[in-house]
Order: C-alpha cells, then structure tokens, then sequence
C-alpha cells in the first residue's frame, strides 16, 4: 500500500506542480505588462521590470497555491481516472478514504512549502521588489519623505525622517493628560533604540503648568515608549507584506493605543487558515473524479478546478471584506468561507463513499 500511496501521491504532486508553474507564468506575464505602463519614467527600465516580476514570484506561488492544488488534484486524479487506474485500485479493494488520505499527505508537505513561502521567502523578496521599484521611479520612504505619525499611549508622536547613520531624526512628541489636555511637549534632534527605550538627544522639553511655559534643553533623555524598532521597521509594509509575527505585534500595538486594526486582522487571519483551505481544497477536489467528473475530459476538470478556487477567493474576499467595514471578528469573517466550503467537501465526499 506504500508503493500506492507513493504513486498516487507522485501523480497528483506533479500536475500540482506543472498547474503551479502555468498559473505562475501566466500571473507574471499579466504583472510584466501592468509594470510596462512605468517603464521610461525615471530610471524604470525594461530591466528593472523583469527585475520586479522576477522578486514578485514567491508572492504570487504563495497566493496561488489554494487554486493550484484545487486544479493539480482534479487533474493528476483524474488522468489516473481516465486511464481506468482509479477503476483497477477500486476493484483491488483501495476505497476513496485511502485515495483522499494519500492525496492529503502531498498537501501536507505543500503546506509546509506555502509557510515557508509566505513566512520567510516572499516578504524578503516582496520588500526588496517593491524598493527596486520605488528607487527606480523616485519614490521615497514615509520616513525618509516627510516623516509620520504616530499614537503611543498617552503620546502623539512625529517622526520627520531617518539620518545617514539610521536613526530617527526631527522627533516631536506631545504628551496629554488623563483630561486630553497638552502637558509636556519634548523635541529631539535625533534619536536611537538601546535596552528597551528610546535615546533622545539636543533635547528641547517645554512643560505646561496651568498657564506656565517652562523650557528646558537636555543634551540627552530617556524616552520609555511602547513603539520598538520592529514596528517602525513594518511602517511601508503593505499588510499582505507582513509575517505573521509582525503582524500580531502590530496588531497588539494598534489594539493598546484604541486604534483600528480589523484591516491587519483581516490578513493575520487569513494567513492563520490558509493551511486549512488547501486541505479544503483536496477534500473538494476528490469527490469530484469519483463522482459526476468521473468521465469527462481534462479541459472540464480545469474549468471546475478553476470555478472552485475562484468561488473560494471571491466568497472569502467578500466575507472579510464586509467584516471590516461593518466590524465584526475578522476571525469569523475568515472562518465562514471556509466552513462552508469544508461542509460541502464533507457532504460530497460521504456521497461518493
């Protein structure tokens, strides 16, 4: 049963892989001719766009694997299907529950492959692109055009830029009371992190006593703030960007300072399930080959693969999507798609059983 279980699995692992690299092309053509729209402004070149495209290829092997292993699974059990293989395994006595669970063992070292992608691989390459990209055509950094700001606690916080050595320079913070009021206002010239606080220097801090202005200059202070290095680091990051760590810290960091965090959520969560909505995906996919797609030609096993995986996407987009805007648990938003999706695998695969 061993040598089975590896056969099915090599079958299946293959058209995966072969449907991943089609969609990956065909994905990638379609982000080269969006980017040939900014070619000759600036220093954006024909080079810098394969550039781009090429470092935005794990990105999109990672968004894509759900929809890839939904139409890989189709298609390798369904050759298999068509060569009268599946046929010959049912009448030795192999039932679909051997079939579904050797499929679901590909799945599993799929899953490892999209962690690892989504994790470690893309958003070191997805940052690197979009840094070629934005130096190529001029753009620059929040910190380093401007500045931002930001809610620390009881402190609001301006940031005016980056100096040469990296560190935080033109620092304006403006501290209130319990009663919202202006207490303290601190400048500071630069900026850096050492032993969990924040080192000001050419420091200018005007205290407000009632109606009393008192100054004081320091050359340096201390400034214990909730906002670490890592935060900042995260600042330009797109949310889709973000690991999961990043992406928990960030949110807790919003959730203390009462500001908005459903759009991070959103991600965090999605992220959080994607293991579970490949797995949904082989579940879905099986019942298929061994019930109404049993005899029909490979081209219907891509277009259902493909109505599936897209039903999937728009379902969970549109689920999310309006938990952010009406602000219910974006865990919930990311678990009914899934749980509807789950619930039919499970229906159709007991059907087929």
């Amino acid at each position: 049963m061993k040598i089975l279980d590896r056969y099915l699995g090599h079958s299946v692992l293959l058209s995966i892989a072969l449907v991943l690299l089609v969609l990956l092309v065909l994905f990638s053509f379609v982000t080269f001719l969006a980017e040939l729209g900014h070619v000759g402004k600036r220093d954006y070149g024909g080079m810098d766009v394969v550039e781009y495209v090429l470092l935005m290829v794990p990105r999109l092997a990672y968004q894509l694997m759900p929809m890839a292993v939904m139409i890989g699974t189709l298609v390798g059990l369904g050759m298999l299907a068509n060569n009268g293989e599946l046929t010959a395994m049912r009448a030795a006595g192999v039932t679909v529950t051997r079939v579904t669970a050797a499929t679901l063992k590909v799945s599993l070292w799929l899953i490892v492959l999209a962690v690892l992608l989504g994790e470690i691989i893309a958003p070191k390459s997805e940052d690197q692109a979009y840094r070629l990209r934005d130096k190529a055509l001029g753009y620059s950094s929040v910190l380093s055009s401007g500045g931002f700001w930001a809610r620390d606690g009881r402190y609001y916080v301006h940031i005016g830029g980056l100096t040469s050595a990296g560190r935080l320079a033109n620092i304006d913070i403006y501290e209130f009371d319990v009663e919202q009021k202006l207490s303290n206002m601190t400048h500071a010239g630069t900026a850096y992190f050492e032993s969990g606080s924040w080192v000001l220097n050419e420091v200018v801090r005007s205290r407000l006593n009632g109606d009393v202005l008192s100054v004081e200059g320091l050359q340096q202070a201390s400034w214990g703030a909730l906002m670490s290095p890592k935060l900042l680091e995260v600042i330009d990051m797109r949310p889709d960007s973000m690991t999961v760590p990043d992406l928990y810290q960030h949110i807790g960091y919003l959730d203390r300072n009462g500001l908005n965090s459903l759009r991070y959520q959103k991600v965090l969560w999605g992220k959080v399930l994607m293991p579970l909505s490949m797995i949904v995906m082989v579940l879905l996919a099986v019942p298929f080959i061994f019930g109404s797609l049993r005899s029909v030609s490979l081209g219907h096993r891509i277009m259902v693969g493909v109505l599936v995986g897209l039903g999937y996407y728009m379902l969970n987009e549109i689920a999310t999507y309006l938990g952010v805007v009406y602000e219910f648990n974006p865990m919930l938003g990311a678990m009914i798609p899934l749980t509807v999706f789950a619930a039919a695998a499970v229906y159709m695969l007991r059907k087929v059983m």
